[in-house]
């Protein structure tokens, strides 16, 4: 027997983890950053779908993804 779970939004409410990781990184650089939480928030969402659907067409491995988000939410 296989059981498939969907953990996308439906066993595991993604967005208050994704918030939660947001407001940490926010708050560890904070007095590096030049925006305000929630410019920086939208900035990363915005920032994050962009570099994932580039990831999911190939464009970059998985640590390049992730190097990739930070680098252009802190510039």
């Amino acid at each position: 027997m296989t059981v498939f779970f969907d953990l996308d939004r439906t066993l595991m409410n993604f967005e208050v983890g994704e918030d939660l990781g947001i407001k940490a990184v926010f708050e560890n650089y904070k007095n590096e950053l030049k925006m305000d939480y929630e410019e920086f928030r939208s900035t990363w969402k915005d920032v994050a779908q962009k570099i994932f659907d580039e990831y999911s067409a190939g464009l970059h491995t998985f640590d390049e993804q992730r190097h990739l988000r930070v680098k252009k939410c802190s510039s």
